[in-house]
């Protein structure tokens, strides 16, 4: 129920009606309340993206060009060859490999040419010819 509007001249004691107060939080307390807790975020979202380690590359392998190159596998079982192209793979320093199925297996990569090299050099057993 709405009450009717008083008129603002006469104050409320005159008129026998009870002011009631409302407490209603100011703008600056809850600002203040909120101030805290914001720090607090910005600083946990701080002390996580320190600890973000990125795996370190070889400094030899940022500066060679990488080529690309067609590997061919072992017959082993395990591929020897196939294992040390992912490990270089994992670590960053082989690029784009593509193994096809093909028995032995041949592998499309891109690497520096000293990658390269050494690849081509390990052993191997049932070789294409």
């Amino acid at each position: 129920m709405i009450e009717p509007h008083r008129s603002e001249s006469m104050p409320a004691w005159r008129t026998g009606t009870s002011v009631r107060r409302v407490l209603v939080p100011s703008p600056t307390s809850e600002a203040a309340m909120m101030k805290p807790i914001f720090i607090s975020i910005l600083m946990l979202l701080a002390a996580c993206g320190l600890d973000n380690k990125q795996p370190t590359k070889p400094a030899a392998v940022d500066q060679d060009p990488l080529e690309s190159a067609l590997i061919v596998g072992s017959a082993e079982s395990p591929d020897p060859v196939l294992a040390r192209v992912m490990a270089l793979e994992q670590s960053g320093v082989v690029k784009d490999v593509v193994v096809q199925e093909s028995f032995p297996v041949q592998i499309r990569l891109r690497a520096p040419r000293r990658v390269i090299d050494e690849l081509n050099r390990m052993p191997r057993t049932g070789q294409l010819r």
